[in-house]
């Protein structure tokens, strides 16, 4: 059951990094589906399955489907471009890795029951 969990576990990490870094709308909206989807296999398999039910049908189901409905609405004009700025990755970088740094101290400080029996 580890071994399935750390799979998820880099699936869901790889496709939310891929969610951030797709320029394309549309692959990112995609990515985030993969990324729910396996939030929702975590769930299962840590026994919750009414839990990951509830991620598939509201948030894989209704969210993402709202996002790919309205992107496709919402489609740029011909001709007119939105410039997306990605020249300092340094700063958010920084506050990436400084809010990991948070988050990990304090989840030290949580009594959580191992996971190897």
């Amino acid at each position: 059951m580890s071994v399935a969990f750390g799979v998820l576990a880099a699936c869901m990490v790889l496709s939310a990094i891929a969610v951030v870094t797709s320029r394309a709308l549309v692959r990112a909206v995609l990515w985030l589906a993969v990324t729910l989807v396996a939030t929702a296999a975590l769930y299962a398999i840590q026994g919750a399955s009414f839990l990951a039910a509830v991620q598939v049908l509201v948030y894989v189901g209704g969210v993402v489907t709202l996002l790919i409905v309205g992107v496709m609405v919402t489609r740029r004009h011909e001709g007119i471009a939105a410039d997306v700025e990605t020249t300092r990755p340094g700063p958010a970088a920084l506050v990436a890795v400084g809010l990991f740094a948070v988050v990990a101290f304090a989840m030290s400080f949580l009594n959580v029951p191992s996971m190897i029996d």
